[in-house]
């Protein structure tokens, strides 16, 4: 069997880039505890957890869920709560940043992410993703994302592209009526139904239609020596998102998003 340990190894900046990001989801889950807030494991975190009771050990990112109607108070609550070292970065205090969904932020740390709009958006520590999850399907979110998401990021500066900066401009008016269309839509769909909120990202996984009954109630299991709560019916969410989940990719397909990993203790 393949030793993986290669690529996280005790020490290595990534390793450390790992850890520090289970410091701050571990802040996060105090908090959603003390205010009854659900929220859980989920994408690559939810794969790592499961498969390797930890990170993927390549994997630089940290993602959580939460259902939308907790999302607003919960931002709220950890600016209110987190330790001074930690931020919240989202669209709603930072007009720069290019996704509709949030970010904690450490500011003990330095990254280097491949991509440049993390710069733009002052983007400089570690970070935990939240992503929010609303009522709809897969259908509803395939017709709106591909328009309105690529105008949103692009009119938030995910790219510096003029021409194409212009064009999700001109574009945007008929991307927010599709929006308002496939709201007006997910009002219709079954309670249990959930999809990523609209102007996340287009990778694949944020497509599938998660059911509520998956997630609630959570249940915890480790993850990196802590207990921190998976979906319900992960299995489920495992198979939609990528099938046969146990099976490890390829090499070439064990991709990172940072380039560069510094933690700093004091």
């Amino acid at each position: 069997m393949e030793d993986l340990s290669k690529y996280n190894m005790e020490g290595s900046p990534l390793r450390q880039g790992q850890l520090r990001m289970l410091e701050i989801v571990k802040e996060i889950d105090k908090v959603c505890r003390r205010h009854n807030i659900t929220y859980w494991l989920d994408f690559g975190t939810l794969l790592g957890a499961v498969r390797h009771k930890g990170f993927i050990p390549w994997d630089d990112d940290l993602d959580i869920s939460v259902f939308k109607e907790d999302y607003h108070r919960l931002l709220s609550l950890l600016e209110k709560e987190l330790p001074p070292q930690y931020s919240v970065m989202w669209p709603g205090n930072n007009k720069n940043f290019p996704f509709n969904f949030a970010k904690v932020v450490d500011s003990k740390s330095y990254v280097q992410p491949v991509d440049e709009w993390p710069s733009r958006a002052g983007l400089t520590g570690l970070w935990v993703d939240i992503f929010p999850m609303v009522h709809g399907n897969r259908t509803i979110r395939k017709m709106v994302e591909p328009l309105y998401g690529r105008c949103y990021r692009r009119i938030h500066n995910y790219e510096v592209n003029i021409k194409n900066k212009v064009l999700a401009y001109l574009l945007y008016p008929m991307a927010l009526c599709l929006l308002g269309f496939g709201k007006l839509c997910g009002l219709f769909i079954s309670r249990d139904k959930y999809v990523n909120t609209y102007g996340t990202v287009g990778d694949p996984t944020q497509f599938i239609t998660r059911h509520r009954s998956w997630v609630k109630p959570t249940v915890d299991m480790e993850f990196e020596g802590a207990l921190l709560p998976l979906p319900k019916n992960y299995d489920a969410m495992l198979k939609a998102m990528y099938g046969d989940y146990m099976k490890i990719p390829p090499a070439e397909k064990r991709k990172c998003h940072i380039g560069k990993i510094e933690v700093y203790n004091s």
